[in-house]
């Protein structure tokens, strides 16, 4: 319901203290919700403090190394 339902994303990101976006494509400047914007793959963002919470969407098809992935996310949320 998220990317559909633009109150509740509206509402869910005014909740966040740091909102991320992390695309390796374009598409990343279209999401009107995060604050900060990073056009890379997640394995080579570097954040400057742990995450409480990460989510992937739309992502599972592209993953070449799994592993790498989930190590971005271990590294990346606390």
């Amino acid at each position: 319901p998220f990317p559909d339902n633009p109150a509740l994303a509206a509402e869910l990101a005014a909740r966040a203290g740091r909102f991320v976006g992390v695309d390796p494509s374009d598409n990343v400047f279209d999401n009107p919700y995060t604050r900060e914007k990073h056009k890379l793959f997640v394995e080579e963002y570097a954040a400057s403090a742990p995450f409480d919470l990460a989510t992937l969407r739309m992502v599972a098809e592209h993953v070449t190394d799994p592993a790498a992935v989930i190590g971005a996310l271990a590294r990346l949320v606390k």
